[in-house]
């Protein structure tokens, strides 16, 4: 049973558009559809952000959500440099489940990364759907030992409840 969802955050809820402001300067656009499908998931579920960032610790995530408004949705924001480990190491998704209270079998990891988001979920034997949205990272120049393997892929946020749904978690408003 579902219950509860991981997102990362850059190019996930957040189009990254220059990585060399720092976050919380930043001049930030929510990917199309963020609110609506937050909304609609925090009714029943646990929400998390897991996240790998260059020199943001888990409170510049956290004031960067607050900034655009979706803090309001995540019971916790895990980053790289907070947990000392960077996505795919399964490790981090090990913090953020001990954090929310749940176990691998119950989440789904939303991220737009094969070689992070996708892979990291797969090893750590967690259900991943692959929000692939845009252009920014080429699938091709991935190296195929690095390229892991969505359960779904979606191409815009709003189709996520139906995917989540047709992986066997029942049903999702």
């Amino acid at each position: 049973m579902l219950k509860g969802v991981l997102f990362d955050f850059g190019d996930t809820l957040v189009a990254e558009t220059d990585i060399s402001t720092p976050m919380l300067e930043a001049d930030l656009h929510m990917v199309d559809g963020v609110e609506e499908v937050l909304a609609n998931l925090d009714r029943d579920y646990t929400l998390a952000v897991v996240s790998n960032t260059i020199d943001a610790d888990d409170s510049v995530v956290t004031g960067t959500l607050a900034r655009i408004g979706l803090d309001v949705y995540f019971e916790t924001v895990i980053t790289s440099v907070t947990a000392g480990y960077a996505k795919p190491d399964t490790r981090i998704y090990q913090q953020v489940l001990d954090r929310i209270g749940l176990l691998a079998d119950e989440v789904v990891m939303v991220g737009d990364r094969l070689d992070t988001d996708i892979l990291g979920a797969n090893r750590a034997g967690i259900l991943s759907v692959f929000h692939c949205w845009n252009d920014r990272y080429d699938v091709d120049t991935v190296p195929s030992e690095l390229r892991g393997v969505p359960d779904k892929t979606i191409t815009h946020l709003l189709e996520l409840p139906g995917a989540i749904r047709t992986m066997g978690f029942g049903d999702i408003r």
